[in-house]
């Protein structure tokens, strides 16, 4: 059996450790959305090395209080 798979389907998936936490981030503090809103930014390394880094806003930066240094996390999209 084949499946068909929509040429604009596409899924990613990401492995990685958690290298730094940070509680704030003075770059989107200028934008009026986010004034106010409690964010925390968050660099992860994947197994070769390479670091991304994604910030966390409102009831997700509540999350990034369960992640530890090194913490494995997984990103699907």
């Amino acid at each position: 059996m084949a499946f068909q798979v929509p040429e604009s389907y596409y899924e990613f998936v990401l492995y990685a450790n958690v290298d730094y936490i940070k509680i704030w981030i003075k770059s989107i503090d200028s934008l009026e959305t986010f004034r106010g809103v409690e964010k925390k930014g968050i660099t992860l390394v994947d197994s070769d090395g390479i670091r991304l880094k994604f910030v966390l806003w409102g009831e997700q930066a509540h999350l990034a209080n369960l992640f530890r240094f090194m913490s494995l996390l997984s990103v699907v999209h």
